[in-house]
């Protein structure tokens, strides 16, 4: 059977898919307009199918059956950049974009741009953050090559790949009293009745609140915020406890205020994965973000 479009068709495409117009997507490809233009209209007549809505105020938008073949699109590119090859080494072309938790971007996203340029030399690398229902979607519709997020009950057919466990923490102003007290070790129940400041983001609710849940504590919620930096202000001015799992390197939160982590023992972890798609080149991709992070921990 003859392969009726071409691999520049695609990008194209996907050009015009990324922009939202074919103006946009000209410059982004460094070609001109028409080029663009006769692309689509080849592809659409090639398949029968109206790829993207004309909206005057909002530009091109896919239609279902173009956010389809966008999908195949991007994998079918991704699968053809490993026939380049450089001194016998399959080597990536394009773009590697790359997914990370909002809450786990600070901490690990300059890491794994700097590893991935020095083994990607030939590929433009990017990211994006979001929380853990955006980053899946954002694999599973082929706009990610890798997603780094917390490991949570999920329908998503991507490859998971287990990067490490991190122990959850008690978060305490410097100033709280049991830091000053005999105690040699804290626990959750020692602060059960403070007021509790909760990282209030998808999933990470459920498995916080869990925490409490398994040793028969009710948290007295009294401020939520789905930013870290927040939570720990909070808790460095002395409004409340919290528990994160994410640890940033230094004590002193954004105010100057300093804060104090406890880890807590005896409780469950919380598991840090790379989600990737299902094809054949995620491979060495994973292996490099995931040496990246254990590397820098």
């Amino acid at each position: 059977m003859m392969i009726s479009f071409t691999l520049r068709q695609l990008e194209y495409f996907l050009a015009v898919a990324d922009t939202g117009s074919t103006v946009a997507a000209s410059l982004a490809a460094n070609v001109s307009q028409p080029a663009i233009s006769k692309a689509i209209r080849d592809l659409e007549e090639c398949w029968g199918e109206t790829l993207f809505l004309r909206l005057h105020s909002r530009g091109l938008i896919l239609t279902t059956a173009g956010e389809r073949r966008a999908i195949l699109a991007r994998s079918l590119i991704k699968k053809a950049s490993i026939l380049n090859y450089t001194d016998g080494k399959i080597t990536l072309n394009g773009q590697i974009k790359i997914g990370l938790l909002s809450t786990l971007s600070p901490l690990y996203a300059p890491y794994i741009i700097k590893k991935l340029q020095e083994h990607f030399p030939n590929c433009i690398i990017s990211f994006t953050e979001g929380d853990i229902h955006a980053l899946e979607s954002g694999i599973t519709q082929g706009q990610l090559d890798a997603a780094v997020l917390y490991d949570t009950p999920s329908t998503s057919k991507a490859k998971r790949l287990p990067v490490m466990e991190l122990t959850p923490y008690l978060l305490l102003p410097d100033n709280h009293p049991l830091l000053k007290s005999a105690h040699t070790e804290i626990s959750l129940h020692d602060v059960a009745n403070e007021p509790y400041i909760l990282m209030d983001l998808p999933h990470s609710v459920e498995y916080f609140l869990s925490i409490f849940y398994n040793n028969d504590i009710q948290p007295r919620i009294t401020y939520r915020s789905g930013s870290i930096e927040t939570v720990r202000s909070l808790v460095a001015h002395g409004l409340g406890y919290s528990i994160l799992t994410t640890s940033p390197r230094a004590a002193q939160c954004y105010t100057g205020k300093v804060v104090v982590e406890i880890p807590l023992r005896n409780i469950r972890p919380q598991k840090l994965s790379l989600l990737l798609p299902d094809n054949e080149e995620t491979g060495l991709l994973g292996l490099t973000i995931k040496n990246a992070i254990l590397n820098n921990y």
